[in-house]
């Protein structure tokens, strides 16, 4: 209905969308912090630009030290937020042909950056409501760290 898709608009306008994604970055990034490193937009207009990150876990990788699996949370949107910011910690995502190097494309050229929750208010409920939504990571991250870890096995031996 027209009363939800404006609610729906109004809630992701005010910020009240909150979302979670998960990416496999090349490199070993520790911990958890936030990034602030404001980005232009498509008119080139520098806009402030909030990710929080988490890493979750680390694969030994022979051809990147190491695979760090993190959780991004977007504070803002801005376009390719999350893959321009990694990329600026030098810890681009695995397959990012925009913001990494050739070397970090994989054989299926796949961006391993996955929306993995979502959670908004309810778009036409009269009370605080809200749906959350969360999804498992896609099955090719679990067998991207286990190639990993068996190509490192290969070339120890």
């Amino acid at each position: 209905t027209r009363p939800a898709l404006a609610n729906l608009s109004r809630a992701f306008n005010d910020r009240e969308v909150k979302k979670r994604y998960r990416a496999l970055l090349c490199g070993d990034l520790r911990g958890e912090g936030q990034v602030e490193l404001s980005l232009k937009d498509d008119r080139g207009i520098l806009r402030p630009a909030v990710t929080r990150y988490k890493a979750v876990d680390h694969t030994p990788s022979r051809q990147f030290g190491f695979i760090t699996t993190v959780d991004l949370w977007p504070l803002t949107g801005r376009t390719h937020q999350l893959r321009r910011h990694m990329a600026m910690l030098s810890f681009p995502i695995l397959g990012d042909r925009k913001y990494g190097s050739s070397e970090h494309l994989t054989e299926d050229e796949a961006l391993f950056l996955w929306a993995l929750e979502i959670a908004l208010p309810h778009p036409t409920s009269n009370i605080n409501e809200n749906i959350h939504v969360e999804i498992q990571e896609p099955p090719k991250y679990e067998m991207r760290r286990l190639k990993e870890i068996r190509d490192d096995k290969i070339h120890c031996e």
